[in-house]
């Protein structure tokens, strides 16, 4: 098996289990993903970078995020939606969503640097967060 689709695969059953973000960040990084991008500016869209190729997951549900991206940016309001998405609160779409209304329109993650950026349209505004160590307790 490829690791494209080693990747895809964990993919799958990360959403399908609802993983929390850190075992998921994790387990990425162990398949050797370097970053990712994710855009959610027109339909959702997200591209893989390994250090020896690239990808576009494709799902079903890129085509059903359509929401105009503000263009004006709040990023008290996106790291709020953030953290209720985080308890728990709203499911990931409605998360973006909500970061689209707060004029944030993608975000990259860096393996190496343990970090999600969510960038305003223009990338002119970003915020950082720090994603936390994934504890394997029996592989939750």
């Amino acid at each position: 098996m490829s690791k494209k689709e080693q990747i895809l695969k964990l993919l799958e059953e990360a959403k399908a289990n609802k993983w929390y973000y850190p075992k998921t960040f994790a387990k990425l990084k162990s398949l050797g993903v370097i970053r990712y991008e994710v855009s959610w500016n027109d339909g959702y869209k997200a591209f893989y970078f390994l250090e020896q190729e690239n990808f576009q997951e494709l799902t079903k549900d890129s085509l059903s995020i359509q929401t105009p991206v503000s263009n004006t940016y709040q990023e008290s309001q996106a790291k709020q939606a953030l953290y209720e998405h985080q308890q728990g609160k709203t499911d990931f779409f409605t998360l973006l969503i909500q970061l689209a209304e707060f004029g944030i329109s993608h975000n990259i993650v860096n393996m190496d640097e343990n970090t999600v950026t969510y960038c305003s349209i223009n990338n002119k505004h970003s915020f950082v967060e720090n994603v936390p160590k994934f504890k394997d307790e029996n592989d939750e």
